[in-house]
């Protein structure tokens, strides 16, 4: 008679459930306190939680649940394969005559049955509540289906990813932080690569690119936002993962010698790619740290560069040789450095054309053309995009963007407020991105002033152009900062002909008055008949509106005029020393005011003409210090050179 050996030991999966079945027990637990308890704390609480919170079964306590998702499946393989480890463990398994594929098969599927029953038996709870109980508002049973379904997903990708990295090394402790490593990976390399082609490719936005990639690059970072679900594509290359894991973890356990337990690696050929990978990411890490934390200094960026590849290089010849005395090893760094040095210069020549390149008027369909990233990270139905169509406007955009390239302007300077965001969209379906940080956002005024004055421009960044003056209801007028007034108009009449009057001033305003914030911040909210509510800033180049306003009589109800203030107080900002990031208004006040270089109006009419040249904060060359008749409170504001008020350089000089 042929004996039989099936691929299942009874006495191995009963050893195996001694000593690795109190991690499924405490994932049984953890997952019924996240879930089934929180449900029916929140149904018998006084104070429940409503339920547009609960977007999936994920909203409730992730945090709990993420810490489950990240920690158990790794704890249980390394627990689960630490026979292979340890030497005397490996010795007595690989002696018993039971094939390495049934071994590795059994205890795998063992693993499997330790992170799905638990998902099993609280998804079978849940249902059961809502069975017995009105949880619908809640949840529903298609949730529960999905809520086990990605968990279990989860769940084994992380448990697969620990098993093959355990089949590689040969310390458990290194299994798991190597786990770890391996699932950040992508996400960190990419914020590497990003950053570093920002220095080194002009208009390349390492802020757009790792928005559009960041969160799905890793299966970690994926997991910040799981309560907007998991896509089907996710899905699917998770589901090739885990395949693809546990075909690679058998077939390297096949291969993988006995003898190699508390080793760093076990096998020869990964050595290297740990050896360089290391050194490769620290010499990112060097560059990026000591380039952004210097203000983009190069010489401090390289030596960032020369710092992190020794520090790389030398620590992991350290981790592999397993002593400090690594110095031998030595031609194999000069190698790696030569490598990264032709690495960076084929960047910084731009052997691509990446830097010179913008497309044809006739490839383009539209533009986004913005002062920053942001809003074109997202999806068209969560914030609609400004677009660019008109042909005229394409072609300014695309003279600007020519301008920035000539005067060699790049996205890498974290000292440069002003930004610069180019979205080409090609009617061929492809994209053109570029970034560009601005010095000084003046010196292409030329540029700027026919894509700002443009009707297209103003409708896409003035939503007021785009209401109906029968649909509003109210508009309230509001004094902002230390001296507060307001003002409103509900009259049919009134509102119709400030609207209209406002969307006047709006088309009329020149590209210079649309980037002056002066006189003091004063909003203007309008609520339209289905009670949504815009607002805008009252600027006084709005000069039809200001007119109108100045008529009905109301227009110092809302807005501060000469007539609240008692005095004010102008200098030259070199005079005084203070920090001007981080300043008290009290302080720099005091300071104004004391100076024997100060000069203090009082008189109405040079009250009248400082408070409508003034801009807001402390960047230009003088200083201003209004103080208000009532409080005694300050606001401060300064002047430039070409709006200082003719009377207080006259006086200035004279008093020199």
């Amino acid at each position: 008679m042929t004996s039989k050996t099936s691929w299942f030991n009874k006495e191995m999966a009963i050893q195996i459930f001694r000593s690795t079945g109190w991690i499924g027990v405490v994932y049984l637990i953890g997952l019924f306190f996240a879930l089934p308890l929180r449900i029916l704390m929140l149904y018998t609480s006084e104070q429940e939680l409503s339920p547009t919170n609960l977007v999936n079964l994920f909203s409730l306590l992730i945090e709990v649940q993420f810490l489950l998702f990240v920690v158990i499946p790794v704890l249980l393989s390394v627990f689960l394969f630490r026979f292979i480890q340890v030497k005397q463990s490996a010795d007595l398994i690989h002696s018993l005559p039971i094939k390495r594929t049934t071994v590795f098969h059994q205890y795998s599927l063992m693993g499997c049955a330790l992170l799905i029953l638990p998902v099993m038996f609280n998804s079978l709870v849940m249902i059961l509540l809502a069975s017995i109980i009105d949880l619908e508002v809640y949840y529903s049973i298609q949730d529960v289906f999905y809520w086990a379904g990605v968990t279990v997903l989860i769940g084994l990708l992380f448990f697969f990813a620990t098993v093959f990295i355990g089949m590689l090394t040969g310390i458990s402790v290194l299994q798991g932080i190597l786990t770890y490593i391996m699932l950040l990976f992508p996400a960190g390399i990419l914020v590497l690569i990003y950053y570093h082609l920002e220095y080194f490719l002009a208009g390349f936005s390492a802020q757009y690119s790792l928005r559009a990639n960041f969160e799905a690059a890793s299966p970690i970072t994926n997991l910040v936002n799981l309560e907007n679900g998991i896509s089907a594509v996710h899905s699917i290359v998770y589901c090739i993962l885990i395949i693809g894991l546990y075909v690679g973890a058998l077939f390297l356990y096949k291969y993988r010698k006995v003898e190699k337990v508390s080793e760093a690696f076990v096998f020869i050929s990964v050595k290297p790619v740990f050896k360089y990978g290391v050194a490769f990411c620290f010499t990112l890490l060097g560059g990026l740290y000591f380039g952004q934390t210097q203000g983009d200094s190069f010489i401090w960026q390289i030596f960032g560069y020369i710092a992190g590849s020794i520090f790389g290089y030398f620590i992991a010849e350290m981790v592999l040789q397993k002593t400090w005395r690594v110095l031998r090893s030595i031609k194999g760094y000069f190698l790696f450095a030569g490598v990264m040095v032709v690495l960076f210069l084929l960047l910084e020549i731009d052997i691509t054309g990446y830097e010179k390149k913008i497309p044809d008027t006739d490839e383009i369909a539209r533009v986004y053309f913005s002062n920053n990233t942001y809003e074109y990270g997202f999806e068209e139905s969560e914030i609609p995009k400004k677009y660019f169509t008109e042909q005229k406007n394409i072609d300014a955009i695309r003279e600007l963007h020519k301008e920035l390239i000539d005067k060699n302007h790049s996205s890498r300077n974290l000292n440069y407020e002003d930004q610069a965001f180019f979205a080409y969209e090609l009617k061929n379906g492809d994209k053109l991105i570029r970034g560009y940080s601005l010095p000084d956002v003046k010196q292409f005024a030329a540029f700027y002033k026919p894509i700002v004055e443009s009707e297209e421009y103003k409708k896409l960044n003035n939503e007021i152009l785009s209401i109906s003056e029968e649909n509003v209801d109210k508009m309230t007028i509001t004094s902002q900062g230390p001296y507060q007034k307001s003002t409103s108009f509900s009259d049919e009449k009134e509102l119709k002909k400030a609207i209209k009057l406002l969307k006047e001033d709006i088309y009329q305003e020149t590209y210079e008055n649309s980037n002056r914030h002066w006189g003091f911040h004063t909003d203007i909210e309008i609520l339209l008949s289905n009670d949504k509510r815009l607002n805008l800033p009252y600027k006084h180049s709005y000069r039809l509106f200001t007119e109108w306003f100045m008529e009905t009589g109301k227009y110092e109800e809302a807005v501060v005029t000469a007539n609240d203030i008692s005095s004010a107080y102008v200098i030259n900002k070199s005079v005084i020393q203070f920090d001007e990031n981080n300043f008290s208004h009290e302080e720099v006040g005091k300071l104004i005011s004391e100076s024997s270089d100060t000069l203090q109006i009082t008189e109405s009419k040079e009250l009248v003409e400082a408070l409508d040249n003034f801009e807001w904060g402390v960047e230009g060359e003088y200083l201003v210090a209004f103080y208000f008749k009532e409080n005694d409170n300050l606001e401060l504001g300064s002047f430039d050179e070409d709006t200082l008020p003719g009377f207080v350089k006259e006086k200035l000089n004279r008093n020199e």
